[in-house]
């Protein structure tokens, strides 16, 4: 009997062990079913609604920009207001030999940015921007509402991501900014037609006659659509995994079409297309574009140091990439472990825009918004119990994120940046505004020659008095100038070189960006003479011809050159080319632009050390060559006092 007990007693214990195990383990999943649902509950939901527009404000601050497109934008808005008209020479703003035949359409979106600027100056910038970025978003939200998924924790910090991934384009202003948001109209078109079985096709191409006349980007919206009309066909008529239907088809097919046909509603009918042709299959384009950042490859940006130095834009953009191809990857499987969904145009469309994208930084605003829509396309076809459960295993990871990517907004903000420019204001800190006050104020006699940057500038702030010798329209300057332009640039500039070119080009004075500190001191050595520094201020110089000389020579010595008319400025980069052209023209103003540098730049700021190590090495090297110039002089006089 005792024996029995004590069989009985373990018994009892062992069920006691297995139902404490099973508590615990009823336990855990509870508090993991508790920690799903919190992250995904409508606290965390509206903290993440609330600080995802600030934290895009932020993200997008206007940092002084090195693009001048804007500027020549606003030169033809304002051209065709004028002149009643939609059609422009673009060689009428150059005095070299510019192609009359470029034809290059985007008068409705010059003029929309033309009439912001002169309505609310550079808060209009920033005014268009935020439409355009406000109008993708809410093009994101409707889908999503359309398909009847909440707009919960996942979804937010995916539209928080891609706001982040887009930075690099859209953070410009320019008419591309239209491009951008039409590229995500024509997606919600398609995907709400294959959603829903209805067609909106039809809008194809109605958009497209104001696309093609707001910017080249239309022919991006053309090879997306017909990239889908070639998918869906060979889904319908090969695959038959998920097609659309007979009607739905058809009907694609002929907004297509039709798409091809509004592309002809401008100015210049085919001769647009035709200039566009020639341009990209144009070898001195292609060497251009390599020159251009927006055509460099993102996978540069990917390795750590990027961060760390001030690629963070860069390495945020190409990360991004690869994190939302990570999550459609796992969509695109558990959808098709789960439903045997298998969409070919989803999974082309996503591969293509994200090569792509990885290598050309133009094109990598287009991934982001295929994907956006191809994971909500996903989980409305899987079912609601479904992707709610992808919700639910999402929602900690994407709270990660979240988290990152804000600190790393806040601290690349405060620790990075320059000069904070938050709403448009900053958008002219890097173009030569006082420089062409004193050109127009002194009246100086032209031609002038300029660097091919500023030159869109000159045109909006000089135009008519003054014409530009070349700009950043590319177009109108690749037959000549462009080659003549950059062979002088980048070639061991000599004397008889640039006598020779100022033959060819007879300008009699240059206006070049201290970007090019290098090349204005060059000007000035193989000159040997025949040129002087007459002006320089934050962003650029002037030189005249010595035939000038006479004119502006007593002018001149009125001028304040001297470094101490910076000592209240406080953005590092300018500091530092300040400095370099400063120790070009007189290391003891070089060493004074120092001091300025190390009173008036934040210690928050992560290059300042550097930058001060880099001025001080300068400095020595400086000092160095120096003596050893007076070195060899003081040899050269030795013989001749000898034999005195």
């Amino acid at each position: 009997m005792a024996k029995v007990k004590r069989k009985k007693n373990k018994d009892s214990y062992s069920i006691k062990n297995q139902l404490s195990d099973a508590d615990k383990s009823a336990t855990e999943k509870n508090f993991l079913s508790r920690t799903f649902d919190f992250f995904n509950g409508k606290i965390v939901k509206w903290i993440l609604l609330l600080l995802l527009p600030i934290l895009t404000c932020v993200y997008y601050y206007d940092m002084t920009s090195w693009d001048y497109d804007v500027w020549w934008h606003m030169a033809l808005g304002k051209y065709y207001l004028q002149n009643h008209t939609m059609r422009v020479d673009h060689a009428i703003f150059s005095w070299t030999q510019a192609a009359s035949d470029w034809n290059y359409n985007t008068w409705l979106g010059s003029t929309i940015f033309y009439l912001a600027h002169s309505v609310a100056g550079n808060f209009g910038f920033w005014l268009v921007r935020s439409f355009v970025l406000i109008g993708l978003f809410s093009l994101f939200y409707a889908y999503v509402k359309a398909v009847k998924i909440s707009f919960n924790a996942p979804i937010i910090v995916l539209t928080f991501l891609i706001g982040i991934q887009l930075n690099c384009i859209a953070m410009i202003f320019r008419p591309e900014l239209f491009s951008l948001l039409l590229f995500g109209a024509y997606l919600f078109i398609y995907f709400y037609s294959k959603s829903f079985n209805k067609n909106i096709f039809w809008l194809f191409p109605l958009l497209m006659i104001f696309w093609v006349n707001l910017h080249g980007g239309f022919i991006l919206g053309l090879f997306i659509i017909s990239l889908i009309v070639v998918c869906e066909s060979t889904d319908y008529f090969l695959l038959k995994k998920t097609p659309l239907s007979k009607n739905l088809l058809i009907s694609l097919w002929i907004a297509v079409a039709l798409s091809y046909l509004a592309t002809l509603v401008n100015p210049y009918g085919w001769d647009y297309h035709r200039t566009i042709l020639e341009t990209m299959m144009n070898t001195t384009y292609s060497e251009y574009s390599k020159r251009v950042m927006h055509y460099i490859s993102l996978w540069q940006f990917l390795p750590f140091k990027n961060f760390l130095a001030y690629n963070y834009k860069g390495f945020n953009t190409a990360w991004i990439m690869i994190i939302i191809m990570i999550l459609l990857i796992f969509t695109c499987i558990y959808t098709y472990a789960k439903k045997r969904i298998l969409d070919i145009t989803i999974i082309t469309l996503n591969l293509v825009f994200f090569i792509w994208g990885m290598n050309v930084l133009r094109v990598s605003i287009i991934f982001p918004l295929t994907a956006f829509f191809s994971f909500i396309y996903l989980l409305f076809r899987i079912g609601e119990e479904w992707h709610s459960r992808v919700r639910r295993m999402l929602a900690p990871l994407a709270l990660v994120l979240f988290i990152v990517f804000s600190i790393q907004i806040l601290i690349t903000t405060i620790f990075y940046r320059n000069t904070f420019s938050w709403f448009g204001t900053g958008i002219d800190q890097t173009v030569p505004i006082e420089e062409c006050a004193f050109i127009k104020k002194w009246k100086i006699p032209g031609p002038f020659f300029n660097d091919y940057l500023t030159g869109g500038y000159l045109i909006w702030a000089l135009s008519p008095d003054y014409k530009v010798f070349i700009d950043s329209r590319f177009g109108p300057y690749w037959k000549q100038v462009l080659p003549d332009y950059y062979k002088l640039m980048n070639s061991q500039l000599t004397q008889e070189k640039l006598r020779s070119f100022n033959e060819q080009y007879p300008f009699k004075f240059m206006v070049i960006n201290l970007t090019e500190t290098e090349k204005i001191m060059n000007f000035l050595m193989a000159g040997q003479g025949d040129w002087r520094l007459l002006y320089f201020g934050n962003n650029a110089a002037i030189l005249i011809h010595k035939s000038l000389i006479p004119q502006f020579g007593e002018i001149s010595k009125t001028i304040d050159l001297s470094p101490y008319r910076y000592k209240n400025l406080q953005d590092p980069f300018l500091l530092y080319r300040l400095f370099i052209f400063y120790l070009n023209l007189e290391p003891q103003a070089a060493e004074v632009m120092l001091n300025i540098y190390k009173q008036n730049v934040s210690d928050l700021f992560p290059q300042k050390e550097q930058d001060l190590e880099e001025m001080r090495n300068n400095l020595k090297q400086a000092e160095a060559i120096r003596r050893q110039r007076a070195q060899m002089q003081a040899n050269r006089q030795l013989p001749a006092r000898q034999e005195k």
